[in-house]
């Protein structure tokens, strides 16, 4: 325990620049949220695409902070200097993990609960709700960071790694604004939208996928064997993508021709055109 506290300490020490940013991008995210209304017209507009820019942010931020710490004892190679000190891989995973508690998840709690305050929801009565929520926030958005900070030598093969995710992501999205016609291409983004909704609704898959990348992170440390983890790392990305986007699921899709079952069927949207902004241009046309 007290090998873990003095990594973390030092990881406080050299990544207080990351923590500063990411605090700051929490504080203001606060301050706008408390303001944000679910209507984008000519007075809100501004406000709302800011949140919404801070959304994109704040997780950025925490990917960048948790390569920084992870980096700190990169392990990639075999001659880093933590190898040859009485470290124990233990510690050293607790003392990450402890710094991402701490600076990451902690700041988003403090988020919700003053957001849940200011709109008259009594945040002590939903501590479960909130808990899971942050796991998988935890678990979503800050596990993968860790995993490809853990396989990674440095800041630069890092930022290489997130781009090639980005243009993956965006060839993905090409694919569907090229060739609009086509049935199974138009079905995937549904089949994609439907696997996400049920992993995000079935806890015991979540629990199923942390743990996985847990456990993946507890080998990684023990036994730092990078290139077999990376191997890992590209098949489940390749397996998952491929079951997701899979043609005969895409087609089971396409073919029902219903929208699926509501979640809540209690909770309804009604259409109001008279709350809508239309741009005075379109007017006088």
């Amino acid at each position: 325990m007290q090998q873990t506290i003095h990594i973390f300490l030092k990881d406080v020490r050299r990544g207080w620049p990351y923590i500063a940013a990411v605090l700051a991008l929490t504080a203001t995210l606060t301050f706008l949220t408390l303001q944000w209304v679910p209507e984008y017209g000519p007075t809100t507009r501004t406000l709302n695409n800011l949140v919404d820019l801070l959304d994109f942010l704040l997780p950025m931020a925490w990917w960048f902070a948790i390569a920084h710490v992870v980096h700190g004892e990169c392990l990639v190679g075999d001659r880093q200097f933590w190898v040859t000190r009485p470290y124990s891989w233990k510690s050293l995973f607790a003392a990450k993990l402890l710094f991402c508690a701490t600076w990451l998840v902690l700041p988003h709690v403090v988020l919700d609960w003053i957001v849940l305050s200011s709109d008259g929801f009594p945040p002590q009565a939903r501590i479960p709700a909130l808990l899971w929520r942050h796991c998988y926030v935890f678990g979503l958005l800050m596990l993968p960071a860790f995993v490809r900070a853990a396989v990674t030598r440095g800041m630069r093969q890092f930022m290489m790694a997130c781009f090639l995710l980005a243009i993956a992501l965006y060839l993905t999205f090409q694919v569907g604004v090229l060739h609009p016609s086509n049935e199974i291409v138009s079905a995937l983004p549904r089949a994609n939208h439907a696997a996400a909704i049920s992993c995000a609704g079935e806890p015991y898959g979540t629990i199923l996928y942390g743990g996985g990348v847990m456990a993946l992170l507890l080998w990684l440390y023990a036994h730092r064997r990078t290139n077999a983890a990376r191997i890992i790392v590209l098949a489940a990305a390749a397996g998952s993508l491929v079951v997701s986007a899979w043609p005969p699921r895409a087609i089971v899709w396409i073919s029902q021709k219903q929208p699926a079952p509501a979640t809540y069927p209690e909770i309804a949207v009604v259409y109001k055109p008279e709350l809508c902004w239309i741009p005075s241009w379109q007017v006088s046309a």
